[in-house]
Formats: C-alpha cells, structure tokens, sequence
C-alpha cells in the first residue's frame, strides 16, 4: 500500500504540473490550493487541514503524523458582461483548472519535511473576436506553477516554525487583434519563499502566521504578427502575510478565520524590452482578506464544511482597464469530506460574486479614442476534488 500510494501520487503530480493553467482573479492571486481549503473558505493557516499547508502554513506540517500524499484540481469558470457604447457581450466561456500536489513526511519528532505544487498566481482573459478594445486587449494569460520544497520543525510542544524556498515558472501571453495585430509570448522564472509559526494556545485554540516573500520574474521569448523578434518581460509580484485563528471545540468541530495583507504596491510596472519597449504602470493598492470556515464531522466517514470570504481589490476605479477589470468579491463555499482509515477524498464548490464596476476607461482604437465601459454581471464558479492517502 505505501509503495502503491507513492508511485500514484507521483505519476499525478508529474501530470498535474505540465498542466496548469490561468483564471481570472481578484487581482492575479490565487488561492485554491486543496479542496477541503475551498469548502472552507480558503483557510487553513492555523490548523493543518490537509498536506496542502506547505503552500498555506508550512510550520503546520508538524501535526501531520507519518507520511502523507495527496493530489487533486480546482475547476473555475468566470463570466463577467461588458457594455460599451451601449453594446454588451461576454468574455468568452472558459473553464480553467487549476492543479495542486503535495507530499509530507514526518522524519522524527522534531522535523518534518514536505514539497508542494500548485498555483499562486493566475490570469486569463479573453474578448471576442469584434471586441471593440481589441486592439488593447485581445487575449491575456498569466500561468505560473510554484514548486516549493519545505521543512518544519516542533520547537515546544506549543511552538512549530518552518519555511521553505519556492521556484515559480511562468508563462505569459498578449495577443492583440485590432490596430496592432500582434502576439506576446514569453517563459521565465523567479525564486522566492515562504515562512510560518504556529502556537498552541490551549487544546482548542491555536494561531497561526504565515508570510509569502516577493518575486522578480524575468520571462524572455518573441514577438509575432505585426512586429517579429525578440522580447524580455520583467515584473515584480507581491509578497503577503497571512494571521490565522482555529477553534475546535469539540472532536466534531472545526472553525478557522484568516486576515491574508498583500503587498500589491511593489507591482509597479510591466516592462517589455526589445522588439516592443514599452512600460505599463501599475497603480495597484495593498489590499486585504477576510476568509471564514467551519467543519463539522457528521459521520466517522463524512465531514461537512462551509466558508465564506471576502476579497478586496488592488485596482483603482480610475486605473481599471480591459487588462484587469475586476472589483471587491465575495465568496461563500461548501464542500464534503469522505475518509477512511488511510484514505481521503475532498470535494468542493464555490460561488464568487464580483462587485460591478462602472465608467473605465478604454481606447477603441489605436488613435486614442476613447470610450466608457461598464463591467458588470461577474460571477465565478469553483468546483473541484482531490484524493489522498495516508502511512
């Protein structure tokens, strides 16, 4: 059974990662990073859910007994209408997955070490052919997969802290169709890294902190269509600390609520240097996130979760653009949980409601015309399950 659990999560993980892909987010940050997490809101900072603490809260992985394996994707559909100059259409349907894998193992009392894979940061947009700003904006897609190996460490009975180092590789897509007629597309990486601590209270009540530290990321690759050649892309991408709060009164129940800070104010530019050389500025603000969950075991084989979240926005109404247009959001989950004695399965469903957004501005064409648009109707759909096995 062990050499069997470990070779399938293996082979997974080895098929998830050349599978990632992009979504539209609040800003370009993602968080569904295992199921159980989405059913409850996203949490999972102070108390370990699951294997998936090493990208949430790694100093966690010090209340995962044995050795522990799971791997599993989120599916996310968003819609959002646009109104301009009276018109109205839809970003095109499309339903993005988004794919986790993680593995821990408990190397003696004191130390634990883990690696994990899953997505941080993601975007994808995509207009119709007659959009009338696509000569902007056509088709943007941002696609990163983390790789983050970590340890932690059981200092005291109440104190744990561990850390990792994370390599992110990404891809990044812009296409444009009216006016310039041109196509972006570009490869890279950055490193970064990721510390935590927990501390327990009492038996029921326990914190966690958990900090995620900035990145560079330098991508190099061509230019097609209009202009052809060669093309660096250069951006910074926010850091963000995470203070969470668990409660479990009873054997049966299970409550966590988080404060995620991001530092979107270190984004501040999209540079393209070569065949095109050019400078989008970013006038993004820090934001905040408040995220809510429970669980309550109903059977010795079933538990029931729900969370909500709300999720501040970084753009500014008046840098919004057909980029970005997203707004605030909130989110209500739920999810079901099925395990027996070395297994688990998660399921999960999440409904997003976007705040509309009214009078961006956009160029209909490359003279600089200029006409307001209205952003409104999003919605977003998350459903997604994941397996694992413990030993």
């Amino acid at each position: 059974m062990k050499r069997a659990s470990i070779v399938f999560i293996f082979s997974l993980f080895v098929c998830l990662l050349t599978s990632v892909t992009t979504v539209q987010a609040g800003g370009f940050s993602l968080y569904e990073w295992s199921n159980k997490s989405v059913g409850m809101g996203t949490v999972g900072y102070a108390i370990a859910l699951d294997p998936s603490v090493i990208a949430t809260n790694p100093a966690l992985m010090t209340d995962l007994e044995g050795s522990q394996a799971m791997a599993g994707a989120v599916f996310i559909a968003p819609r959002t209408d646009i109104t301009i100059n009276g018109e109205t259409e839809s970003l095109k349907s499309n339903t993005f997955m988004v794919p986790h894998a993680y593995f821990t193992h408990q190397l003696n009392d004191v130390a634990w070490f883990g690696i994990g894979m899953f997505t941080r940061f993601g975007l994808g947009i995509e207009y119709n052919d007659d959009f009338m700003a696509g000569w902007e904006a056509q088709k943007v897609k941002l696609t990163t997969t983390s790789i983050n190996p970590s340890v932690a460490f059981q200092l005291t009975d109440e104190l744990s802290v561990g850390g990792g180092v994370e390599l992110v590789l990404g891809d990044f897509e812009h296409e444009f169709i009216r006016g310039a007629g041109f196509k972006i597309d570009a490869e890279g990486y950055a490193f970064s890294g990721n510390l935590g601590a927990k501390y327990q209270f009492t038996d029921e009540l326990s914190a966690g902190l958990s900090a995620r530290l900035p990145l560079s990321f330098h991508g190099n690759g061509n230019v097609t269509g209009g202009a052809n050649g060669d093309i660096d892309v250069y951006a910074d991408l926010p850091a963000s600390i995470t203070l969470g709060l668990g409660f479990q009164p009873t054997e049966d129940w299970t409550f966590e609520f988080d404060v995620v800070h991001t530092r979107w104010d270190s984004l501040k530019t999209l540079d393209y240097e070569g065949t095109i050389n050019s400078k989008s500025k970013f006038y993004y603000k820090n934001t905040w996130r408040l995220q809510a969950g429970a669980e309550y075991a109903a059977l010795d084989w079933l538990d029931l979760r729900a969370g909500v979240v709300w999720d501040q926005t970084p753009i500014r109404q008046e840098h919004a653009s057909v980029l970005l247009p997203s707004n605030d959001r909130l989110m209500f989950s739920t999810g079901l949980g099925f395990h027996g004695e070395q297994w688990f399965v998660d399921t999960s469903f999440m409904y997003i409601m976007v705040r509309d957004r009214y009078g961006v501005n956009v160029e209909t064409s490359p003279a600089g015309a200029v006409a307001n648009a209205d952003f409104t109707g999003g919605t977003t759909y998350v459903g997604g399950v994941n397996a694992g096995f413990t030993f």
